[in-house]
């Protein structure tokens, strides 16, 4: 963490209660989320919490309850409408998406019907605050070509025309309403409304892309295995 002194904290994973972390989610109070597990001896372990908040001094577990004792790989946070923050999960038993609010009596709720998709792996996430729109990357054994977009007050949509797509990240244009897909080994795609979906893969550095962030001038950045390419979507179709 590099605070704005330009001095460096480092966070041990005693100190954040996970040694592998998927995920970094800033909350609008400030908060910092992690998302993660905890391994121990190249093996999961059972009581790991899956999310960790930094109040500006102290981490603090947070146990996906009751489920803490299915070892929830949590893969990515995204914050809400009000005090709703999405949880996604992969591997334990109770894999899947989760809706947490604290203000609530039972603080979580477990989603395992995704579209008529029985407990999927979900591998990333992302939320648009413009719309309410949710957009979700998942796989199934054997099957992993599934991107959905859970939408207020209008039926979900599953996407799964791709090209072996393993959705690494999703990240949103919310001036725009653009989705961006990063995938394991295929490239990236783009969605547009009324336009639908875009496939790059030729014109990456490198076909297997885990992140994608945009700039302030509206650039797109691909962070991928070899290295790091960038779209300017004014320049290119």
């Amino acid at each position: 963490v590099r605070h704005p002194d330009n001095s460096w904290a480092v966070y041990t994973s005693e100190q954040t209660h996970m040694n592998i972390l998927t995920d970094i989610g800033i909350a609008p109070n400030g908060q910092v989320w992690l998302a993660g597990q905890v391994w121990l001896d190249g093996q999961p372990r059972t009581n790991s919490p899956g999310v960790s908040i930094f109040d500006g001094s102290t981490w603090h577990p947070l146990n996906i309850t009751p489920y803490a004792d299915a070892g929830p790989y949590v893969t990515a946070v995204a914050f809400g409408a009000g005090d709703d923050v999405w949880v996604s999960t992969e591997l334990g038993a109770e894999q899947g998406l989760f809706l947490y609010n604290k203000t609530a009596s039972n603080p979580w709720t477990h989603i395992s019907d995704i579209c008529g998709i029985v407990t999927p792996r979900v591998r990333t996430l992302s939320y648009n605050p413009q719309n309410g729109d949710l957009w979700l990357g998942i796989y199934i054994d054997g099957d992993p070509r599934r991107v959905i977009r859970l939408r207020q007050n209008a039926p979900c949509e599953v996407f799964s025309n791709f090209d072996s797509l393993l959705a690494n990240a999703i990240t949103i244009d919310t001036t725009s309403e653009t989705v961006w897909v990063a995938s394991g080994g295929a490239g990236a795609y783009r969605w547009r409304p009324g336009t639908g979906w875009t496939h790059y893969l030729d014109q990456l550095v490198n076909g297997d892309v885990s992140s994608i962030e945009l700039d302030t001038e509206g650039k797109v950045w691909f962070g991928t295995l070899d290295g790091i390419s960038r779209f300017a979507p004014a320049e290119q179709p």
